[in-house]
């Protein structure tokens, strides 16, 4: 079963996703909405698909999963938006700003049926596989805390 994915964002990480997307079987890229008029214009460019507004993507049958990418603050209303529309939600993060928006989009997917999750790409990054292996094998005694960082300009990771 092909499924049918649209991105909220298309800055960098939606960007990012909507390139990670065309490698991945059985997920069909549907299009793209940002509210950015210059994002918008770049996915066309790109041949991928425009929806005409927020309300379009959500209404399209055709879409059983939505990804949001957007800045932080506006995760929280564009994921129980998405679910209370019918879509299985894949959000970036941080997922929220606060513990009780959190409860809120977990509560709108027991309410819906749907599937919430975050995205949790760094989960298979060299240094976090690294640092699994040795608290697995006990190599250096028991361990209360671990950090680990993400370096950018701006906030951007790599950038």
């Amino acid at each position: 079963m092909k499924h049918r994915i649209g991105v909220i964002g298309y800055g960098g990480m939606g960007g990012w996703h909507v390139n990670k997307i065309a490698t991945i079987e059985n997920i069909e890229l549907a299009g793209i909405w940002d509210i950015r008029e210059c994002q918008r214009e770049k996915a066309c460019e790109k041949g991928i698909h425009v929806y005409e507004s927020l309300e379009a993507l959500l209404a399209d049958e055709t879409v059983d999963m939505v990804l949001i990418a957007t800045p932080n603050d506006v995760h929280k209303p564009l994921a129980i938006a998405a679910m209370e529309a019918g879509k299985n939600v894949v959000c970036e993060k941080p997922v929220t700003l606060n513990s009780a928006d959190l409860q809120e989009m977990v509560d709108a997917s027991v309410r819906t049926g749907k599937v919430f999750t975050v995205h949790q790409n760094r989960r298979w990054d060299k240094d976090f596989l690294v640092v699994k292996k040795i608290i697995e094998e006990g190599t250096l005694g028991p361990i209360f805390r671990i950090e680990s960082r993400v370096q950018g300009a701006h906030g951007i990771p790599g950038d």
